[in-house]
């Protein structure tokens, strides 16, 4: 298993199938992108409004395609109705802190 220590909002899942990261969305933002990490979370832009479910859509959306899954392989557990969300990510737990490393790097670097 892989040192997940600077990753505090990524975990293995429970019954080893995949992972879940804890997610705190920021909707109706400019556009959709990692902000950083916060406490025990990933803290994301979402572009869409809070309305009908159309952030936690969006949410989904993007992690699959960020993540490279089908949009099955991304499923919203729990935070619904909140901006504290965890999803689970039927992928490998070394897949996601691969990408989340890389995004977090390119963000400490664009800031001056």
């Amino acid at each position: 298993m892989p040192d997940l220590d600077d990753l505090p909002c990524l975990q293995p899942a429970r019954g080893g199938s995949g992972c879940q990261l804890s997610v705190q969305a920021q909707p109706g933002a400019s556009r959709s992108g990692i902000v950083g990490l916060q406490g025990e979370a990933l803290r994301v832009r979402l572009a869409a409004p809070p309305i009908e479910g159309r952030a936690n859509a969006q949410l989904e959306h993007w992690l699959a395609a960020e993540l490279d899954l089908p949009r099955r392989g991304v499923t919203l557990v729990a935070g619904s109705h909140s901006r504290h969300k965890r999803v689970h990510l039927a992928c490998a737990v070394e897949q996601v802190a691969t990408w989340l490393r890389q995004r977090l790097a390119a963000i400490e670097r664009a800031q001056p």
